[in-house]
């Protein structure tokens, strides 16, 4: 999950995108990894999150200003089908879109009397 939060926020933070999509043929000339599988040497592969899969996602907080750090895990899914590959999405593995134009991803951050609040909100575009 790391990865996939990762890669959504530097693709979505840096703006930068091909301007040619991945072709329908994509997800059979390289290994697709479902996600909690181990993923292949290299980076040259297609992440596929099933509907429903419940998957880890993490948080840490670090930083020389802290004396106390920190890590939490919850659980997450996804309402349908979602194929990442480098900066495209997929909801069927062969329809191509920069992933910027097909989700909305939004990080909040906060530190307030009642502690600190990070919220990470991905939706879809219409």
């Amino acid at each position: 999950m790391k990865r996939l939060l990762s890669a959504l926020f530097i693709v979505l933070l840096s703006g930068c995108a091909s301007l040619n999509a991945p072709s329908a043929d994509l997800i059979n000339e390289i290994p697709v990894v479902e996600m909690g599988a181990k993923a292949p040497e290299g980076n040259n592969y297609i992440l596929h999150v099933p509907a429903e899969q419940t998957f880890p996602v993490q948080l840490s907080v670090a930083g020389s200003l802290f004396t106390k750090t920190g890590e939490a895990k919850t659980q997450a899914s996804f309402k349908r089908d979602v194929y990442l590959y480098k900066h495209w999405v997929s909801y069927n593995g062969k329809d191509w879109q920069p992933l910027d134009k097909l989700l909305a991803l939004s990080l909040a951050t906060g530190l307030g009397p009642e502690g600190g609040i990070v919220k990470v909100e991905v939706d879809e575009r219409p």
